[in-house]
C-alpha cells in the first residue's frame, strides 16, 4: 500500500484490519456478496485477504465476471458502505477508480485507526 513509517508487523496488522472491514463492506454492499467473493476467488488470482493490498486485482476480476457497468455499481456500493464504516462521507474517499479509492480509504484508516470501531 506504499511506503510507511510503521514497522512491517504494525503495517501488516493495519492492512489485515482494514481488509476485514473492506470484505465486510463488499458482502454488505451486495445481496450476494459472499457468493460473489467465492466466485471471484475460484476463477482468478484474486484472494479475499489481499483486496486491500491489491484492489486492482479485485476490480479487474469483478469486471471480467460481471462486465464494466455492473462492476462499477458494486464498487460504488462497496465504497459507500466502507465510508460509513470509517465514519467518512463517500465523497471524501472516492477517487475515480476503485483501487485509488481503496488506497485513499486505507490512508484515512491508518491515521484514525483508534477512532474507528470495527
Amino acid at each position: 500500500m506504499g511506503v510507511s513509517e510503521e514497522p512491517p508487523s504494525v503495517q501488516g496488522e493495519l492492512i489485515k484490519k482494514f481488509n476485514r472491514i473492506l470484505v465486510e463492506s463488499i458482502i454488505e454492499a451486495c445481496d450476494f456478496g459472499e457468493l460473489l467473493l467465492r466466485m471471484l476467488q475460484y476463477g482468478s488470482f484474486f484472494r479475499w485477504d489481499k483486496i486491500a493490498e491489491q484492489p486492482e486485482i479485485f476490480a479487474e476480476a469483478l469486471e471480467s465476471l460481471l462486465g464494466t457497468y455492473t462492476a462499477d455499481i458494486i464498487e460504488e456500493r462497496t465504497m459507500r458502505v466502507l465510508s460509513k464504516k470509517l465514519g467518512l462521507d463517500y465523497e471524501d474517499i472516492w477517487d475515480y477508480t476503485f483501487p485509488r479509492s481503496v488506497k485513499k480509504a486505507f490512508e484515512h484508516f491508518k491515521r484514525n485507526v483508534n477512532k474507528i470501531e470495527e
